[in-house]
């Protein structure tokens, strides 16, 4: 199973915004971090939902594999989860950055060389992503122009729907690491291996 390292997500979502302005509001720090600078609410709160979603996988791996540093971990968890329950979209972040202190950065710090010793995978350079994702946009507009002919309606739709969930997954690697992108391309290959057979 490929595990991503969800200590050195959060370390480098929460380090980003150590270096942003105080007087912003928490909804636009928030579509900065998660990369979706004109998203609708319910996108911002998805996404929001997968930093969330990092803190509970990182206390997994943790208690697992490093039962000795839980402390560590659950002061991040708290201070984390506190940032969630307090904040208001229309706040100020200064307000809301008062729960990520030096220690949760420094136990991320810490937690994230220490997560990554169990896992054997690297991670791809943004550049690499970038490639893979033009890629698959190159192949979506494709599939969208095509004629009808080209492709039965059901399996356009099925096709377009996978390189959709593709790039959406790519555009999401600093939130969700690789699992989902390999699940998309998994199941897009099994589905068509299901078809063909």
């Amino acid at each position: 199973m490929l595990i991503d390292n969800p200590a050195a997500m959060l370390l480098e979502i929460f380090k980003k915004t150590k270096e942003l302005k105080g007087d912003s509001n928490c909804a636009a720090v928030w579509k900065d971090l998660v990369g979706l600078p004109h998203a609708s609410s319910l996108e911002l709160l998805t996404r929001m939902a997968k930093v969330i979603e990092l803190t509970s996988q990182m206390q997994k791996i943790v208690k697992e594999e490093f039962p000795d540093q839980i402390d560590e971990c659950q002061y991040v968890v708290k201070r984390i989860s506190a940032l969630f329950i307090s904040q208001k979209n229309s706040s100020s972040w200064k307000d809301s950055m008062k729960f990520i202190d030096n220690h949760t950065i420094s136990y991320l710090n810490m937690l994230s060389p220490l997560i990554q010793t169990k896992i054997n995978n690297s991670s791809p350079s943004k550049d690499k992503l970038f490639s893979i994702q033009e890629k698959i946009r190159e192949i979506l507009e494709e599939i969208l122009i095509s004629d009808s002919t080209d492709f039965d309606d059901s399996i356009k739709k099925y096709l377009v729907r996978m390189f959709q969930r593709m790039d959406i997954a790519i555009d999401e690697y600093h939130l969700s690491g690789l699992s989902p992108i390999i699940e998309a391309v998994e199941a897009t290959i099994d589905h068509t291996t299901f078809d063909d057979g």
